[in-house]
């Protein structure tokens, strides 16, 4: 799994889109298929049966304290969650987002 690194300023190290969806593929293989099977990154999770409404509530959670972003009830539709590659672009603009706004 890809961990987070901290830089020289203690900063955490920034996180491609591959970084992302590795780690979100890991959560979901772990959590919601028990460690048992695979995803497709571009594969639909809910139409898949990996993921369903109440999961998609669990994951936002999970992303929000994992990757200290905030989750809105309205950002939780199929265009950002309902896949490995949607969740990380998500992820990775959220993040993008949260750090253009960090005082300098």
């Amino acid at each position: 799994m890809v961990a987070e690194r901290a830089m020289d300023d203690g900063a955490p190290e920034a996180l491609t889109e591959t970084d992302i969806a590795a780690i979100c593929r890991q959560y979901i293989v772990d959590e919601f298929l028990l460690g048992v099977g695979t995803i497709e990154d571009d594969g639909s999770l809910l139409e898949s049966g990996a993921i369903d409404s109440t999961g998609i509530v669990e994951l936002a959670t999970w992303l929000e304290v994992r990757f200290g972003i905030h989750v809105d009830d309205d950002d939780m539709t199929t265009s950002n969650l309902d896949s490995v590659e949607r969740i990380a672009r998500f992820v990775a603009r959220r993040r993008a987002a949260a750090g253009r706004r960090r005082p300098e």
